[in-house]
C-alpha cells in the first residue's frame, strides 16, 4: 500500500503509473505498450512487468523494472525517464578478482522508447 497524504492506493497502481502508455522502440515498428494492469505488448517475448519499489536501498543507481516472459523468466533492467523517454538498460554485476558478485550498475541502454 502507497500513500500519500489522505491518499491511499495499492502498489500496482501506483507502479503502473510511472511507466503504463504507448511507446515507440528506436529502431523498430509498431508500439510497445505497457498496460496499467502490469501486463506489456510488443517488447521481445515479454508479457509483464512490474516497477520495482526499493525505498532503502539503492544498489544499480537507478530505478528497477522487472520485465517477465512467459514461463515467469525474469530480467531486469534500469529505468530512467528524461522528458517522453523511457531509457531500459541490462542490470551489470560487478565481480570482484575472485568472481564474487559484489554490486550491480546500470549497463547501456537495450532499449530506447519514446512515448506517444
Amino acid at each position: 500500500l502507497v500513500r500519500f497524504g489522505d491518499l491511499q492506493m495499492d502498489d500496482t497502481d501506483f507502479t503502473a503509473g510511472i511507466v503504463s502508455g504507448t511507446y515507440s522502440l528506436k529502431g523498430k515498428p509498431g508500439d510497445v505498450i505497457f498496460y496499467s494492469n502490469g501486463s506489456v505488448s510488443g517488447l521481445e517475448g515479454y508479457e509483464s512487468y512490474d516497477v520495482v519499489l526499493d525505498y532503502v536501498v539503492d544498489e544499480v543507481g537507478a530505478d528497477e523494472i522487472m520485465l517477465i516472459k512467459p514461463g515467469d523468466e525474469r530480467d531486469f533492467y534500469a529505468f530512467v525517464i528524461k522528458g517522453n523517454q523511457l531509457l531500459l538498460s541490462m542490470v551489470d554485476e560487478l565481480k570482484d578478482k575472485d568472481g564474487n558478485t559484489t554490486g550491480y550498475k546500470a549497463g547501456k541502454v537495450k532499449y530506447e522508447l519514446t512515448k506517444k
